[in-house]
């Protein structure tokens, strides 16, 4: 059994606002890069949430499985990825969801998956957010004007940018899942050939930069280096 735990997100049809359907594309490309190294040998335990017309993810649906990939989770490496719509209330980032109506009712707040993940002894959590506002993620439990964020320990959290993105509806890939796919595959390596968060982060300044788009964000709280897959 490995250690190592991935929960994949693509939030790809919504009820009432724009549909995302690279998203659905992201969520494949991060299941083929997590689930194994580069030499094919395992990496990840992945599982993935595929949200389109015939299958709408719910807000329960989600927590249900984030709650299992904590389950018995100490001493693995876990990875929670998402992407699609996101939205900013004076509760924090909402992660939205198939049946998202508005400020309020758009999915799960980010806060309450995070506090969720406090509980448990995980020995590393990577979250990756590919959504709008994901940046606002690092905020953890803080008004944004303060700039700081309360993580605990071994916890990392790379996000799309700080404010909207680009429209993915005419994209087959996100931007930034794209430059975070690429990377995995061997243009975000150190020295070891080792993709790290920080190599990631590294890599999608640079192509955030080069297209135009808000800067993404990396916030960490980690003493040991991560290493998420050999390349």
């Amino acid at each position: 059994m490995s250690d190592r735990r991935a929960l994949v997100v693509g939030v790809g049809h919504y009820d009432s606002w724009d549909p995302l359907p690279a998203c659905l594309a992201d969520a494949d490309e991060m299941e083929r890069v997590l689930e194994t190294h580069a030499d094919t040998s395992p990496n990840f335990d992945v599982t993935v949430l595929r949200s389109d017309a015939g299958r709408a993810l719910s807000a329960e649906d989600l927590m249900f499985e984030f709650d299992l990939l904590l389950e018995k989770s100490a001493g693995f490496d876990l990875v929670f990825y998402f992407s699609g719509h996101g939205s900013v209330t004076k509760y924090g980032l909402q992660l939205a969801l198939a049946h998202a109506e508005g400020d309020f009712d758009s999915g799960v707040n980010f806060d309450v998956l995070m506090h969720r993940a406090s509980q448990e002894t995980y020995e590393s959590l990577t979250v990756i957010l590919d959504c709008c506002f994901s940046g606002s993620a690092s905020n953890i439990g803080l008004s944004d004007h303060l700039g700081l964020s309360i993580m605990r320990p071994n916890t990392t959290i790379l996000a799309s940018s700080q404010a909207g993105r680009p429209s993915h509806a005419t994209q087959s890939f996100s931007h930034y899942t794209r430059a975070l796919v690429e990377g995995f595959d061997g243009l975000a390596v150190d020295a070891l050939g080792q993709v790290t968060p920080f190599e990631l982060h590294r890599r999608a300044m640079i192509e955030m930069r080069n297209l135009g788009n808000s800067p993404p964000v990396l916030k960490s709280h980690n003493s040991d280096l991560l290493v998420l897959r050999q390349a």
